[in-house]
């Protein structure tokens, strides 16, 4: 998902789901901001939210992130702030 990694801003919406392919989100490491929510679900391959860690991304939505079953730990997520809800 390397294709990701030079987008920085989103105004919206940022989704990945039903992905089994995905195992870690270091595609998305250039992201700092997102305009509306961010969805990480149905990825059964997700083991890591590598990508994530190390970065400032502020979430103006809901960051939600559920059914990603080898996903084991969101420790990644210590730098990321949310204006709206967190639901797993």
């Amino acid at each position: 998902m390397d294709e990701f990694s030079g987008i920085s801003v989103v105004s919206g919406l940022v989704e990945l789901s039903n992905n089994d392919a995905v195992t870690d989100m270091e595609g998305y490491s250039g992201l700092v901001d997102v305009g509306g929510n961010l969805v990480i679900e149905h990825n059964d391959g997700l083991a890591t939210l590598a990508g994530l860690n190390g970065i400032r991304l502020a979430i103006a939505g809901d960051l939600i992130i559920r059914h990603n079953p080898n996903l084991v730990t969101i420790a990644a997520l210590s730098g990321v702030t949310v204006d709206g809800r967190i639901a797993a």
